[in-house]
């Protein structure tokens, strides 16, 4: 999805440092059905659950470790981890938080949290707020009740969490909730080529429900660029190919 819009919702709690955003994000996916266990995607990789008929979701947590990309300065690229609420079918909001690793053309990698309601543009958090890097175990929570246009999201390194409160113009549907690894598009400081770092393999566990539909990411040569295997509440992505 292409997000165009001005920033509506900033992050409020505490005094987090809001620094540029990409003008893409989000990339677009076909849309799924509620019976669908194995899909395939333009740019997700991960796993989701669908809520069943009069049920909705108001919250989605998942843990990992990050990569460590390398510093190839031949190779710039970005990869982007979250977790949302909503999104799957393809309406607004996607009510989402997760973290960007992008290698420019120099070979030094960054690392950034952020926050996004879509179709708002995301608030990336300052370093100075909530830091991590490649090796380190981080948790991601998502809380939002079903119509709200106001969530919570929650990040942990050890001993260390940031909550940030951000809202959206549309209200939160809990149709659905995703842990994915995506390719990102149209970072700051990243060639706009699309090139899905390589990050070897990511497991995101401890997911607040066991996700029933695996994604793997296309690549633009009509293979894969990574593939997902469930086990109970752990999705393990593995990266294929940029």
């Amino acid at each position: 999805m292409k997000f165009t819009a001005i920033l509506s919702a900033a992050i409020l709690a505490t005094t987090a440092l809001a620094v540029p955003h990409p003008t893409v994000r989000k990339s677009s996916h076909h849309r799924r059905t509620l019976g669908a266990r194995n899909e395939q995607s333009d740019d997700w990789a991960g796993g989701v659950t669908q809520a069943g008929e009069g049920e909705t979701f108001n919250n989605v947590a998942g843990t990992f470790k990050i990569p460590d990309v390398g510093d190839d300065e031949d190779a710039a690229g970005a990869v982007t981890i979250w977790v949302g609420v909503d999104g799957w079918s393809n309406q607004d909001p996607v009510v989402q938080a997760g973290v960007d690793i992008v290698r420019d053309d120099d070979g030094d990698v960054t690392y950034k949290a952020w926050t996004e309601w879509t179709p708002d543009p995301p608030s990336y958090i300052g370093e100075g707020d909530f830091a991590f890097t490649a090796g380190d175990t981080i948790k991601v929570e998502v809380h939002v009740e079903p119509g709200s246009t106001s969530g919570q999201a929650i990040f942990t390194n050890g001993d260390e969490s940031y909550t940030a409160d951000f809202s959206g113009s549309a209200g939160a549907r809990g149709h659905e909730v995703e842990w994915i690894v995506e390719r990102i598009r149209g970072v700051e400081d990243t060639p706009d080529t699309g090139n899905l770092l390589d990050f070897g393999t990511i497991d995101i566990t401890d997911t607040s429900v066991a996700p029933v539909i695996a994604v793997d990411m296309k690549n633009a040569q009509g293979g894969l660029g990574a593939t997902t295997a469930l086990d109970g509440n752990k999705v393990t992505v593995t990266w294929q190919s940029g």
